[in-house]
C-alpha cells in the first residue's frame, strides 16, 4: 500500500514537479520525460474522477509536448506547458487541504 501511495500521491506531484522543472532548467528533455512518467498514475487516477475526466488527460498531453518543447531549445514554450500540471496540483492541494 505504501508503494502504491509513492507512485500515485504527492510524492509522485513533488519528484513530477522536481525533474520537470530541473529538465527544463538545465534543458534535458529526459529529466522532463522522467517528471512526465511519474505524472501518469497521478493524471491517470485524476482521470477516473467524475470532475476532471477530461481536464486530466488534457493537461497529460500538455505535460507531454513539453518534452518536445525542451528537446527542441523552446524553453518559453515549456514552461507554458507545464503551467497547467502545476495549476492542478496547486488547485488540488488547495482542495484537499482546506478544513
Amino acid at each position: 500500500m505504501a508503494l502504491l501511495f509513492v507512485l500515485m500521491g504527492w510524492p509522485a506531484v513533488f519528484l513530477s514537479l522536481f525533474c520537470s522543472l530541473s529538465g527544463v532548467v538545465f534543458r534535458k528533455p529526459g529529466a522532463v520525460a522522467v517528471g512526465v512518467i511519474f505524472a501518469l498514475p497521478f493524471l491517470w487516477y485524476l482521470a477516473l474522477t467524475p470532475g476532471l475526466r477530461y481536464v486530466s488527460p488534457a493537461v497529460g498531453l500538455l505535460y507531454l509536448a513539453a518534452v518536445y518543447s525542451v528537446a527542441k531549445g523552446q524553453s518559453w514554450i515549456s514552461w507554458s506547458l507545464l503551467a497547467p500540471f502545476m495549476a492542478l496540483a496547486l488547485y488540488l492541494a488547495v482542495v484537499t487541504s482546506a478544513p
